[in-house]
């Protein structure tokens, strides 16, 4: 039976009603669904901001763990991804590669940290690309000393110099990987040149300054390094980096207990104005009353200022409690 014109318009208004009705319910949805991703929106901000203030304090395990937690609030957050590349980044360029030893590998950190940066390093461009790659290259070397031969290091380090040739940390960590012991090509007339094209750079020169002393001290005997280590303490210093006391024992020991034609090359490589400060600079802390060799290098380096009354009074200071040919 064909419906009257009053039923029609009933069933009209009855379809209204349900159409607002529904258009209500879905407001109200999207209404709690802005609310919560607003909240949770707040939430991930305020961990990342939480993040950067302990990487600033050096806690760099700490801002992982919170970065952690903001990623798996908003994983497609792109605020979020380049924190948690840049804390990694971070982390890894401030390991001290001395303590971590034994049971305490170093992959246990770059494996938590590599995932991130390959999915930064998919994601962008330019510099911030290479900076990427560049740490990833990094993170293999990093692997590489816990035993894992198969990693990529210069490839990675390659790559970032495509995307930018003159990457601090590209360069920087490509020379030091080249004068790597079981590592690279020992080339040093190429790791230094990758060394100077750092420089221009801009950036993180007390970092590059640090890693080129590092590249010199890794402990490939079979090229004499001495000159270029005292050269950038020499550098470090006219830049008022800081050393720690075990680190300029260790160069202490590693410089000058040499032989002669060592010393010599050392001796040439600064003016002895400059070796003066600079041998002071490493000896900081050390009780040279108890270290007769290094009171010995004092007076060569008083000498070579031809300030030879000092020189003097430490040689007759060295012969009043032991002699020396």
């Amino acid at each position: 039976m064909p419906l009257g014109k009053a039923e029609k318009k009933f069933l009209g208004w009855i379809f209204i009603a349900c159409a607002i009705m529904g258009l209500l319910v879905g407001i109200n949805q999207g209404i709690k669904y802005y609310l919560k991703w607003q909240e949770e929106n707040e939430k991930a901000n305020a961990l990342v901001a939480a993040a950067r203030i302990l990487n600033d304090s050096g806690d760099y395990e700490g801002a992982w763990k919170t970065l952690e937690k903001a990623f798996a609030i908003r994983p497609s957050s792109v605020e979020v991804q380049a924190e948690r590349a840049n804390s990694a980044m971070l982390w890894l360029r401030n390991i001290h590669l001395g303590i971590l030893q034994g049971e305490n590998k170093i992959s246990s950190i770059t494996d938590k940290l590599l995932p991130a940066l390959q999915q930064r390093a998919a994601s962008t461009h330019g510099r911030e690309k290479a900076d990427v790659l560049a740490h990833i290259g990094w993170a293999n070397y990093l692997k590489f000393r816990d035993g894992y031969k198969n990693v990529k290091v210069e490839e990675n380090l390659r790559e970032a110099l495509q995307a930018d040739s003159d990457n601090v940390y590209a360069n920087a960590m490509l020379g030091f990987w080249l004068l790597y012991p079981e590592g690279g090509s020992r080339n040093i007339a190429e790791a230094k040149k990758h060394f100077e094209l750092a420089k221009q750079d801009g950036r993180e020169g007390k970092f590059l300054r640090k890693l080129t002393l590092w590249a010199y001290r890794n402990g490939n005997t079979e090229l004499q390094y001495e000159p270029e280590i005292i050269t950038m303490v020499n550098d470090m210093r006219t830049h008022g980096d800081t050393i720690s006391f075990i680190e300029r024992m260790q160069i202490v020991n590693d410089v000058y207990y040499s032989d002669d034609a060592s010393l010599d090359s050392i001796f040439a490589r600064l003016t002895p104005q400059e070796h003066l400060q600079t041998f002071f600079y490493l000896v900081r802390g050390i009780d040279l009353e108890g270290r007769l060799y290094l009171q010995f290098i004092h007076a060569m380096i008083l000498e070579k200022m031809e300030d030879y009354r000092g020189a003097a009074q430490v040689y007759r200071a060295i012969a009043s409690k032991k002699s020396y040919d």
